[in-house]
């Protein structure tokens, strides 16, 4: 009998959190955040859409921007279009189509988005370091690289993390699918024309030097195991700003600075080193990393293993050393470009 009267209140229970998670997803799908859409492509790769849409089945979904010309660069705020009421739910899934100058091609697909992930981002904001508080993402920005690579990150400030990534299919179009608002996509040269005419010659040349490859992006989002650690009993630190190849970005102060945890990060692109000098000024370093030497180096990381990147800023010299450690492996990084300079007002 005692048995069946704790089975009974365990499917109560269950019963009750299901009822509240239920709950919880669908004031998530219903509730309303301040946030843009916006479209970058690389300076190589620009792009047209010719349609598109976050998609929400609880609210407003806006279009995406549809400029003629998309080249402001992959991760970048490019095209913005803010029509509509201001506040719009969290989309559940996103649609385009979008046209490749450098390629030629049309590129199209249809994608369920990770709404709770998305609407928890939007709700919660982060904390922005230099105002001590919570800021909202502004953004929902979509990135497209050659051969219909889709990524989504959410941004704000000086925060950009990613949320998703999507793979389209390249579609053969004709202005009949497009009807006669896109009949001068077709006309002979129009592609070309309007690729060189924007493209700015030494853009153009990288393309085809093979400096800039189609699966690059693929190789910047690339990520490993492993964590920031500065030498702090020596020098106070304010703060970290890395910039990922990823085109993630972040702070890092406080604590997780400190005690950064293990995490699965692209490489970093530049990192700005803040930190006190004797006289307590707060400076600022700019490292400038190089690719190549990096990828050598994280590529050493084992099968399961974790890396650290340490930073040692030497206060008389006002410099700041890079190692790269991992197991009982270390490397010194020395191709980076450096600046140091005091912070201004």
């Amino acid at each position: 009998m005692k048995v069946k009267i704790i089975t009974i209140f365990q499917l109560i229970a269950i019963q009750l959190v299901l009822i509240f998670q239920l709950s919880s997803c669908q004031r998530m799908q219903t509730e309303e955040y301040k946030w843009v859409p916006t479209v970058g492509a690389p300076q190589e790769y620009p792009i047209r859409i010719i349609e598109g849409q976050f998609i929400s089945n609880h609210g407003y979904s806006p279009n995406l921007p549809r400029s003629a010309f998309v080249n402001m660069g992959w991760g970048d705020n490019g095209g913005v279009m803010d029509v509509g009421p201001e506040k719009r739910p969290a989309p559940d899934s996103l649609s385009l189509t979008w046209l490749s100058f450098a390629e030629n091609k049309f590129y199209r697909g249809r994608f369920a988005l990770p709404q709770q992930e998305i609407a928890h981002l939007l709700k919660d904001g982060y904390l922005d370091h230099t105002t001590n508080k919570r800021e909202d993402y502004n953004y929902l920005t979509l990135g497209l690289t050659p051969g219909g690579g889709i990524v989504l990150w959410l941004s704000g400030g000086p925060k950009q993390i990613e949320v998703a990534k999507f793979q389209a299919k390249e579609v053969k179009l004709t202005a009949h699918d497009l009807g006669k608002d896109y009949t001068f996509l077709f006309e002979p040269g129009f592609v070309k024309d309007t690729y060189e005419r924007n493209a700015p010659v030494e853009v153009r040349e990288r393309v085809v030097k093979g400096e800039i490859k189609p699966d690059q992006f693929d190789i910047w989002q690339k990520r490993y195991n492993w964590h920031f650690t500065v030498n702090s009993k020596a020098v106070k630190f304010y703060e970290l700003k890395p910039f990922y190849f990823n085109q993630e970005s972040e702070e890092i102060f406080g604590d997780s600075l400190l005690n950064n945890p293990v995490a699965e990060r692209a490489l970093p692109r530049e990192v700005i080193v803040a930190w006190i000098d004797k006289k307590g000024q707060k400076m600022l370093t700019t490292l400038d990393f190089d690719e190549n030497e990096l990828r050598t180096a994280f590529a050493r990381i084992p099968e399961m293993g974790k890396a650290e990147l340490h930073f040692e800023v030497n206060p008389d010299e006002y410099t700041v050393a890079v190692t790269f450690k991992t197991g009982t492996q270390e490397t010194k990084i020395i191709k980076q470009k450096a600046k140091t300079e005091l912070e201004s007002d």
